[in-house]
């Protein structure tokens, strides 16, 4: 997946319009079931906001925390999702965020 898929994957699925992207990388979100492969990027540069624009059988709710309590409910085992932690690692790591 190229940033400008990635670009478009946010546009559609959370309404929001953002200007550049880092690739922070890959993963396998599960390999021991396949090897399908999850490109993750960062933005802090939100330009717009529109409505999702789903597909009929996609449901996401999106959802505004900071990065602390992002952090927190990592550690307390309350998001689990696993390009969300890649991801939140990776700018912490690369020094996009500071704590």
């Amino acid at each position: 997946m190229g940033k400008y898929t990635g670009r478009r994957e946010l546009l559609e699925e959370t309404g929001y319009e953002c200007g550049h992207m880092h690739y922070l990388g890959q993963l396998f979100p599960a390999s021991w079931r396949c090897n399908e492969v999850a490109h993750v990027f960062y933005t802090d540069e939100i330009l717009s906001y529109t409505e999702q624009s789903l597909e009929a059988h996609e449901r996401i709710q999106v959802v505004k925390i900071k990065v602390e309590e992002c952090l927190n409910q990592i550690r307390d085992n309350q998001i689990q999702d696993s390009e969300l932690t890649y991801a939140i690692l990776q700018v912490i790591l690369k020094g996009m965020i500071v704590r």
